[in-house]
């Protein structure tokens, strides 16, 4: 299935050559705009497993056999908890527009 992008009016000029992608209403490089994604979602995924592993070379050092356990469950929470934080990020930077663009009671049907 090929990849589509979410189509929507460009900001402050909804009728000029139709809408536009959301990346596109980026004033930055795709490729400045790519890495920002690639950097966030590699802290992810180290914040995910790092606790882990931790938890895995603590469990050989002291013999134990559960401070690994807690070291994914912990990671996974903090990873989860992050994803949370940066969609909620994004979805706060999409959903701002000027006073003069928000709906009034006026526009509703």
């Amino acid at each position: 299935m090929p990849f589509r992008s979410q189509v929507i009016p460009r900001v402050g000029e909804p009728n000029r050559n139709g809408p536009t992608t959301v990346a596109e209403q980026d004033e930055r490089p795709p490729l400045v705009v790519a890495l920002e994604w690639v950097s966030k979602i590699t802290a992810v995924a180290i914040e995910m497993v790092l606790p882990g592993i931790i938890g895995t070379w603590l469990d050989r050092r002291w013999g134990t056999k559960f401070i690994a356990l807690a070291g994914f469950a912990l990671g996974l929470t903090v990873a989860i908890w992050h994803l949370l934080i940066l969609t909620g990020t994004e979805n706060a930077k999409r959903s701002k527009r000027p006073d003069s663009e928000k709906p009034t009671k006026d526009d509703q049907p």
